[in-house]
């Protein structure tokens, strides 16, 4: 009976604490490095080279096809020619599987893919230059070029029937990498996407890559995304640099993307990028699990309704360490609850709805926030956690460097050590003078 009791006890000790133990786990793995993320590209040795100078067609754009035509698991693409894409010419759909495209060494420089032309609305094959339908699909050292053209995409990856159906996003590639990579266009102002993922991936890497789209990165009503690596990427110019959103499905979608059709938001790396200024997000991150956000530089946005760090609607287990933030024109890492169904087009939440959307279980982890015009960190409608710890440095412009409010039942603020300070002040006094506000909706933890 003894035995039995003991076995119980240790049963129970290790059941309530196992969310603290996985989250110390994550923690210290993620510290020096990331998930593991998987092979994103095939592991199949490249015996063969096809250039694509060398094939048949009156064009760039036709030798590009003919060479594409021609890839395996074994056979690389080499671009080593400009190519530009007319009205008249569709994208090229990577949809056969084991396709390896690079881009040939031109000096400082790399070859380029143009689009010029006029786009059509939801036409991704007249408005894009790639379409992935595909597993195991690497390109690297390309650059993407939209000549004019608003809203078209620089890679279109999804369904090319893809009109907000949930049957055309359930198709789940895996393995794609987008690797040395640019992704720009001519006309600061118009609203071009660069990587448009529309569907369900696992897998992906973006890395060492450079955008300058009004949308850079954007993963819209994607019913899964699971295992990202986006690392070493430069983000300027542009709305919503990187967008994962979680509004599923849309406009086309009578429910207003109540979010039903989520399968899997899990697993995502963003680290060690730059995101330059622009007008709304650096970073906005929407029903989402398991995020480690390490060692970027967000400089914020110019809208008075922009933020470097973005968390809505569910999202949880994120870990925000190691990040130098600015916010010149509102709050640095907001957390709250979207007010409208699907993509703002839809009724308002009522009040239990957004609580019910909250986020939270998120660590705070030796940030330093330069300076927010607003408070630097906000949020509302918590559920779970916030934990700050190791010494975040906060300054915000009104004086208060933390605000937790309207949170749900039982959610904690907690406070690890007393190493941050929070526009000078140490958790304890900040909260004495305002420097942190908190509300009774609040279980606060101190050192």
């Amino acid at each position: 009976m003894k035995k039995l009791v003991l076995l119980f006890t240790v049963f129970l000790i290790l059941s309530c604490s196992k969310n603290e133990i996985e989250e110390q786990h994550i923690d210290n793995n993620l510290e020096q490095s990331m998930f593991d993320t998987g092979e994103a590209r095939s592991t199949a040795t490249i015996t063969q080279t096809i250039n694509v100078s060398s094939q048949n067609g009156a064009t760039n754009y036709q030798k590009l096809v003919n060479a594409i035509a021609q890839a395996t698991a074994t056979k690389e693409i080499l671009v080593d020619v400009d190519v530009n894409f007319t009205a008249t010419d569709k994208a090229i759909v990577l949809d056969n599987g084991n396709v390896n495209i690079r881009g040939a060494a031109r000096g400082n420089g790399k070859y380029k893919l143009t689009r010029t032309g006029t786009y059509q609305s939801r036409n991704h094959i007249f408005n894009s230059m790639f379409v992935v339908k595909s597993n195991n699909i690497s390109i690297d050292n390309i650059q993407f070029y939209i000549n004019n053209g608003k809203a078209y995409r620089c890679v279109f990856l999804g369904s090319v029937n893809n009109s907000g159906n949930i049957n055309n996003r359930l198709t789940l590639y895996a393995n794609i990498s987008f690797l040395n990579c640019a992704f720009k266009q001519a006309i600061p102002t118009e609203t071009t996407r660069g990587l448009f993922f529309e569907g369900s991936f696992k897998n992906v890497t973006i890395d060492n890559c450079f955008f300058n789209n009004w949308f850079g990165l954007v993963a819209r009503d994607c019913p899964t995304m699971d295992v990202w690596k986006v690392n070493k990427n430069t983000f300027t110019n542009g709305s919503h640099q990187i967008s994962f959103d979680g509004a599923l499905l849309g406009e086309t979608d009578p429910t207003y993307g109540l979010g039903v059709n989520l399968v899997k938001h899990a697993n995502i790396n963003v680290t060690n990028n730059t995101f330059n200024l622009t007008k709304s997000f650096n970073l906005a991150i929407a029903n989402t699990r398991n995020v480690y956000v390490f060692n970027n530089v967000f400089k914020g946005g110019t809208a008075s309704y922009s933020q470097p760090i973005h968390i809505e609607d569910e999202s949880k287990n994120i870990r925000i360490v190691k990040n130098k933030i600015e916010s010149p024109n509102n709050n640095g890492i907001l957390i709250f609850a979207t007010g409208k169904v699907g993509h703002g087009q839809g009724r308002t939440f009522t009040l239990a709805e957004k609580k019910a959307k909250g986020s939270g279980n998120i660590l705070i982890k030796n940030n330093t926030m330069v300076t927010s015009k607003d408070a630097a960190v906000i949020s509302t409608y918590l559920k779970g956690y916030i934990k700050f710890e190791g010494n975040n440095v906060f300054n915000a412009q009104n004086s208060v460097s933390a605000q937790i409010k309207n949170s749900n039942t039982g959610a904690k603020v907690t406070f690890v050590d007393n190493a941050s300070t929070f526009n000078g002040s140490l958790a304890n006094a900040a909260i004495n003078n305002g420097k942190i506000v908190i509300d009774a909706t609040n279980i606060i933890e101190l050192p």
